[in-house]
């Protein structure tokens, strides 16, 4: 019976095994006849016309997946370089601060400066005056004692005061020196000749001044590109998020592959019904329907194999059940044949006792 059983577990891998095969020989035969166009006649009209719809939406599916995978892939790397762009234009603008604030320190601590700055050093030299007042301040109030806590508190709030005032200071000052520093570089020295290493630091500027201004070019050119290419986006149909119009064309293409397979798996097999009026047939395509006819004689051998061990397994079955009941049985019967013999004997002990009680009744008669 074991050996049985692995026959039938082996016979049914093999029966789906062929079916797998059968399945895709449909679909094969139905695809080859429908793209093809190998089969005519009104048997094959309505799929003829559903391959004809299905595959067109196909291919408007796949152009347009195509059109926006391409558009995709630009506009990733337009923004990867746009990023890139931005991040090197914020850093050559934080450079230029500090080479603007450089040139013009530089330029404002020399006793004469260009006419363009001159009224720059006015508030320059003011602010600087200021901030020394403000440091004397400081230092005085650093030395002054506290006479108790009232006085204590006095001091410490007065510092806070110049502290702050001295930070303003220091925020023009650096304020008025890159507003120079940006004069320069935009106005025409006249016959001024810078120190050396404030034409040092001018040159320095105007290079990274130029790299900005290149870079904010660039910049606006992708920016220009991408505008673009969101209107090519809006024409392909795609609003929103690209990526999940992507997902759902996907989807929508999915859909269709899946009702072109079941289309093909369905005029496959009307085709392999050699009893159908399937009308005029290529061919071409014999050779594949004789190879389902084979594939179908072979599942119907296996089919039949595998009832017989199956019919054969069952019939085992209820043999074995049968000697168990027929066992069963004589267990019975040997256990009543037992009872008989111990009921015959407890009657013939009860004769005899009861014989003795009656030869026994006469002495008490």
């Amino acid at each position: 019976m074991e050996e049985r059983k692995k026959r039938l577990v082996e016979l049914k891998k093999k029966q789906e095994s062929y079916e797998k095969q059968l399945v895709q020989l449909f679909k094969s035969l139905g695809q080859e006849a429908l793209s093809k166009g190998a089969v005519q006649g009104s048997p094959f009209r309505d799929e003829l016309a559903e391959y004809s719809r299905l595959d067109r939406e196909e291919r408007e599916l796949r152009g347009t997946l195509e059109k926006l995978e391409s558009l995709l892939t630009k506009e990733r790397a337009l923004k990867s370089k746009h990023k890139e762009l931005s991040q090197r234009i914020r850093s050559d603008e934080k450079d230029l601060t500090i080479q603007q604030v450089a040139l013009g320190v530089s330029v404002l601590t020399c006793t004469e400066v260009p006419e363009v700055i001159f009224p720059l050093k006015q508030q320059y030299e003011a602010l600087i005056h200021q901030l020394e007042e403000t440091e004397d301040h400081l230092s005085l109030l650093e030395q002054e004692e506290s006479k108790d806590f009232f006085s204590f508190i006095g001091k410490q709030s007065r510092k806070l005061v110049l502290h702050a005032g001295r930070a303003g200071k220091e925020r023009e000052i650096k304020k008025i020196s890159q507003k120079a520093g940006e004069t320069l570089l935009q106005s025409s020295l006249g016959d001024y000749e810078l120190q050396e290493e404030a034409a040092n630091l001018m040159n320095l500027a105007a290079a990274t001044l130029k790299a900005v201004t290149s870079g904010r070019t660039e910049l606006d050119v992708l920016s220009q590109s991408l505008d673009a290419l969101e209107r090519d986006f809006q024409q392909l149909g795609v609003e929103g998020n690209p990526i999940r119009s992507k997902k759902n064309l996907e989807k929508g293409l999915q859909k269709v592959q899946d009702e072109l397979e079941n289309l093909f798996e369905i005029t496959g097999k009307k085709l392999s019904e050699s009893d159908a009026e399937i009308g005029s047939i290529d061919p071409a395509i014999q050779p594949m329907i004789d190879e389902i006819q084979l594939v179908k004689k072979d599942l119907l051998s296996i089919a039949r194999q595998i009832e017989i061990l199956t019919t054969e397994l069952e019939i085992a079955k209820m043999q074995h059940e049968i000697g168990k009941l027929q066992e069963t049985i004589k267990q019975h019967e040997l256990r009543q044949e037992r009872e008989r013999h111990f009921i015959a004997d407890a009657q013939h002990r009860i004769d005899e006792l009861s014989d003795k009680i009656q030869s026994l009744q006469h002495v008490l008669d």
